[in-house]
């Protein structure tokens, strides 16, 4: 496939000894023509103020957050690797930092949610091959991303909140086999319980199933003990769910 993807996204970076920014989990593909992409220029503007209502105007505010500075996060992918536009895709050690914080009118120090209303920030792709300096390149390893072997461990985004009501509906298959048991008239009717008397009717209160080697593999109890002597037949029914 021809032509190249341009992804980009951005920071807000904070110089005064606050703890280092994490970039913005939204970001935006553009796709450029298969030639000349390093003369292209992407402009950015923000459009909505409350997606920084946190965002503190003064430095030495007590709430919010505070940045001196903006980057842009950008990476060129070349698409030839890949079979459709929407299966292209950023590798994370390859994001380049263009810092825009001077294209800030009337900058004083100290970003502001006018400063970024009322920027067309914009960022020129001609000297994108060059940005390979230390302080070029955006790495992601103070998120300590787990790699791809722990795979029992989220990444930054896998996390999703859902707020709202969820109605599931259950089902299982339960498998039940029934085995009658046929107490006759001359059977069960002692126990060998030192307590028993040797006159009075026992008291089935549990049944065992043994396999063909004599091994008890499986025990029911009943709600309830039930009478057996001579004078009375009974039916056990001895149901196993699997």
């Amino acid at each position: 496939m021809s032509g190249y993807t341009v992804f980009i996204t951005y920071a807000l970076v904070s110089v005064s000894g606050y703890s280092q920014a994490i970039h913005c989990n939204y970001i935006k593909p553009i796709q450029l023509p298969a030639t000349n992409p390093f003369l292209q220029q992407i402009s950015v503007n923000f459009t909505n103020l409350s997606d920084f209502q946190f965002l503190s105007d003064n430095i030495t505010g007590t709430t919010g957050f505070a940045a001196q500075k903006i980057w842009m996060l950008v990476q060129l992918v070349n698409n030839s690797g890949f079979t459709s536009v929407d299966k292209v895709v950023s590798n994370s050690t390859q994001w380049k930092i263009y810092d825009v914080t001077n294209q800030i009118s009337g900058y004083t120090g100290q970003i502001t949610k006018s400063n970024l209303f009322n920027t067309i920030f914009k960022i020129s792709l001609f000297n994108y091959d060059n940005l390979t300096g230390s302080t070029d390149i955006y790495k992601l390893d103070y998120l300590s991303y787990p790699v791809p072997a722990e795979t029992d461990k989220l990444c930054f985004g896998d996390e999703v909140y859902f707020f709202g009501n969820v109605e599931t509906e259950i089902e299982a298959d339960v498998f039940t086999t029934d085995l009658s048991i046929n107490l006759a008239l001359g059977e069960f009717n002692s126990t060998t319980n030192p307590t028993w008397d040797g006159i009075s009717s026992v008291a089935i209160s549990e049944v065992g199933i043994y396999d063909e080697n004599k091994n008890l593999v499986a025990v029911g109890k009943l709600n309830n003990p039930i009478i057996k002597d001579s004078t009375i037949s009974r039916t056990i029914s001895f149901a196993i769910d699997f």
